[in-house]
Order: structure tokens, then sequence, then C-alpha cells
């Protein structure tokens, strides 16, 4: 251990020898655990090595009889080992009695094998018996093999008995196979598939391979789906098919959907084929969704339609959503479906939105709506006192102040001046908070009434908060003055750590004439900590 931690540090020539001493002690040494460890420090300068110390590495690497030891540090070799000593390596991974360490070893060295050892590799993986590692090392050695060897591993995979773990198989050869190979591996694969026993599997594996398919064998792909007994699995995989169909075969899809029974499995696949749907199906499809009784799937899926229809039909698609909306009987579902179509609704559908929101008896729910509906969608100027008066009517003034502020940044410039007499009624612990929200948004002709709004806040410190973000925004000539009642309010803050923030806040707002003032207020501050803040601030 000591000698390859020092040869880590010498030049190639010099820490070859401490190498070589390495090795031959570790063959002295009895703990295996011991050998191991040192050799999977070595692994790390592999790269550096000349095929000499490498035929000691192997060596030694074969007096490991943990299968897992031994095959984690074969691993580490792969790609570095000469194709001289690759024969040693095969020897070795036939000697382990785990398949799934042998499998596990053909995937790591498949790429380094020389052309005369690829028949070797292809025996070991014949010889395992487990179909899915079998058919996994095979699929490993076929970018390599060629000729009458890859038709082997071919013939082998295609003799899997298993069809889920065939069908894998099969669609893992493909890329590495000529034109009329593929041909008839795919048209196996489709046969494969139709044989899986259990149908759940079949859905899973058809869902898998669906988009590794060429677009003559998805037909036959959609003749299989139809046939699926169980609708959950029938519906998965139409509208995992779906994605790649042609538009004869969306069409034919349309045909299955028609057939299924349960509306949420009928609406998962027409939600999935809406973005796909061709103009010639869309009335189909609208009928279909018309047809579903649950209101909340309707919605969704008449709003997914919508986009779909001209201009001229698209507003009476939505008119049709918005009523399903008004249905759906618990409020937050209500919410979460106006939400999403808010952003395609047209004026006087934003107004029926609005409708729908004062319709619902829970504050969080309509605090919810408010701010989604303006969220995904902006304000309108000529909707904002209707938004403005359900947010007055909301009974608890914590749900009040997070609409406010929340809206803030979504109202347009002209109807700030609308939401100032709701803050007015607020308590003092309400108001900082929504002026220190409106403080950084608000239009600068509408500063005089925040002024007058924050004069009123009767604590220093919220006053002085505000007062701070208000004095950025005012123009030079009225800025200093505004800093200096600033000042004032927070040189009446008995908290050290926020009377501290807030002048450190006001410093650079300052006239030169209120720096005494200033310095004053940092005086009063028994904390060293937060003074010394405040004096790094002026420095």
């Amino acid at each position: 251990d000591a000698l390859v931690s020092i040869a880590v540090h010498l030049d190639m020539v010099e820490g070859r020898v401490l190498y070589l001493e390495a090795l031959s002690l570790l063959r002295e040494v009895s703990d295996e655990e011991a050998r191991w460890r040192v050799l999977s420090e070595l692994m790390t300068q592999l790269r550096w090595l000349d095929e000499e110390v490498l035929v000691q590495v192997v060596a030694v690497t074969g007096t490991i009889e943990t299968p897992h030891w031994r095959a984690g540090l074969i691993k580490q070799m792969a790609g570095y080992l000469p194709g001289s000593l690759l024969s040693n390596v095969l020897a070795y991974l036939e000697e382990l009695g785990e398949e799934s360490i042998r499998r596990d070893l053909l995937l790591a060295l498949a790429d380094h094998l020389p052309a005369r050892w690829l028949g070797e590799a292809l025996r070991i993986a014949l010889s395992l018996s487990d179909e899915v590692a079998r058919g996994q090392a095979l699929v490993a050695l076929a970018p390599v093999l060629t000729g009458r060897l890859r038709r082997d591993a071919l013939y082998a995979v295609r003799n899997i008995r298993s069809p889920d773990v065939r069908v894998e198989m099969l669609l893992g050869m493909v890329p590495w196979l000529d034109e009329g190979q593929r041909g008839w591996v795919f048209d196996e694969v489709a046969s494969a598939v139709g044989r899986i026993e259990e149908e759940m599997v079949r859905a899973q594996v058809l869902c898998g391979l669906i988009q590794r398919l060429p677009a003559a064998q998805l037909d036959g792909m959609l003749d299989l789906v139809a046939g699926f007994r169980n609708e959950s699995h029938r519906a998965r995989a139409l509208a995992e098919i779906a994605l790649f169909l042609p538009e004869s075969g969306l069409h034919r899809a349309m045909g299955v959907v028609d057939g299924l029974v349960d509306e949420q499995q009928r609406l998962r696949v027409i939600r999935r084929l809406a973005p796909l749907m061709p103009s010639s199906l869309l009335e189909e499809a609208h009928q279909a969704v018309r047809g579903i009784d649950e209101p909340r799937g309707r919605a969704l899926a008449l709003r997914r339609l919508a986009g779909r229809f001209p201009v001229s039909h698209c507003e009476a698609v939505l008119d049709e959503a918005l009523a399903a909306v008004r249905q759906i009987e618990d409020e937050p579902k209500r919410v979460a479906v106006l939400i999403d179509l808010a952003a395609e609704l047209s004026d006087s559908q934003r107004s029926e939105g609005l409708a729908i929101i004062e319709g619902l008896r829970d504050d969080v729910a309509v605090v919810g709506a408010l701010l989604g509906m303006a969220s995904a969608a902006g304000l309108e100027e000529g909707e904002v006192d209707g938004v403005l008066a359900i947010v007055g009517r909301i009974a608890e003034e914590g749900h009040r102040v997070a609409v406010i502020t929340g809206l803030t940044r979504h109202l347009p410039a002209s109807c700030f001046g609308a939401v100032l007499p709701l803050v007015e009624v607020l308590s003092i612990a309400g108001r900082l908070t929504a002026l220190k929200s409106l403080a950084l948004q608000l239009p600068v002709e509408r500063l005089p009434e925040m002024l007058a709004l924050t004069r009123g806040l009767g604590a220093g410190y919220a006053r002085a908060e505000v007062l701070c973000r208000l004095v950025r925004q005012l123009p030079e000539s009225e800025r200093h003055a505004v800093a200096a009642e600033t000042l004032e309010a927070a040189s009446s803050i008995l908290d050290q750590e926020q009377r501290s923030q807030r002048l450190v806040d006001l410093e650079p707002l300052l006239a030169d004439s209120s720096r005494g003032r200033w310095l004053e207020a940092a005086t009063w501050i028994e904390d060293p900590v937060f003074r010394v803040e405040v004096y790094c601030a002026v420095s």
C-alpha cells in the first residue's frame, strides 16, 4: 500500500519499479481484502502502466476469489488492457459463478475486445442460462460482431422464449442490422408483443417500443391496442401510440376512443390527442368531449380542443368550458381549472370568470383564483374595479393583504389609485405589508397619496421601512426632504437591529446637511456589532 502511494508521485521509470515490487509483495499477502484494496488503488494509475506491469496486475487479480471484487477490478481494467491480456480476463470471467456478474463484465469488455476474441465472448454470452442476462450480453456484443457471429447472436435472441424479453432484445439489435434483417425483426417484434399473455405487461412493452417502430408497423399495433380488454391498458397504450400515428391512424384511434366506457380513460386519450388533431377530426372529438358527464375533465378537454378550432369557433368552445367550470362542486378544483382557462379567455369571458370567483364561498379559494388569473393572463384596466370589489369583500384581513400585494405587479399604472382606499382601512401591520409592496410599483403621480398613508403608520420602524422604499422613487427636488423625515422615523426605532438596517438603507439618500443627525442616530446604537455595520456603510 505504501509503495503504491509513493509510486503515484514518481516519474514512470522510478514508479514502475515500485509498482512491480508492490505486485510481487501482494502475492504473499494472505488477506484477500487487503490484496483487493491495494489493487483498487492501483487501478487509478492504469493509463500510465506498461504491458509488463499490466501482466502482473492481471495475474494478481486472478488471485482474488470473491466474485464481485474480482469483477469490479476487471471492469476497471477493461479499457486499458492490450489484446494479448484479454484472453486471461475472459478465462477469469468463465470462472465466475454468478451470471449477473458475467453479464456485467461482458458489457464492460464488449467495446474493447479484439476481433480474434469475439467468438469466445459470444460463446460465454450464449452459455448464460438466464434469458435477460443472455439477451443483454448479446445486445452489448452486437456492435462489434460481424458476419456469421452477428447472425448467430441474432438467432440466439430470436430464440429467447419470454416474448417481452425477446421484444426488448430484438429492438436492441436493430441499429446493427442491415435493412433486410430489420424488416423481419420488426415483424417478429410485432408478433412477439401479441403473444405476451399478461395484458398489463403487453401494454407496458408496447408503450416502451412504439417510438422505435417504423410507421408501417403502427397499424398492426393499433389493432393490438384495440383488442385490450382492460380499458386502462387500452387508454394508456392508445395515448402513447397516438403521438406517432398519421392522420388516417388518428381517425382509427378516435374510433377506439369512442369504444371506451370509462369517462376518465376517454378523457385521458382525448387530451393527449388534442394537440395533434387534424381539422377533419375536431367535430367528432368535440362531440365525444360533450358526452363526458364529469365537469372538471370536460372543461379541461374543451380547453385543449378550443385552440385547434378556427377563431370563430374557439370562443364558443371556451364558453362551454366555462359552463363546465361552474358545475365543478369542489372549489379548489374549480379554481384550478379556471386558472388553466384564464389565458385563453376573451374580455367578455374574463367577466364570466370573475363572476365565477365572486360565487366562491371560501376566502382562500378566492385569493387563489384572483392571483392565479392575474398571473396567467394579467389584468385589463376595465376589469380592475370588479377585481378590487371582490377583494374588498374578503373577510379575513390577511387574505385581503395577500391579494393586494400579489396583484400590484399586474395592475395597470392608471389603476393604482383604486387600490389605495383598500389599503387605508387595513390595520397598521396590514397597511405596512401592502405599502411595502406598492412602494416598489407605484407610479410617480400617486406618491403623494402613498406618503400620506405612510405617515399614518404610527410605529417609527414601519414608517421608516416604507419611506426608505418611497424615497428612491421621488424626484431629486423632493428626495432630501422626505429622506430627512425618514431619518427622524428611523431615529425613533428602539430595536437596535431594525434601526441599524434603516440607517444603512437611508445613508446613500441623505443630503449633506442631514449627515450629522444620521451619525447621532448611529451613536445611540449600543450593540457594537450593529454600530460597526452602520459605520461601515458611511465609511
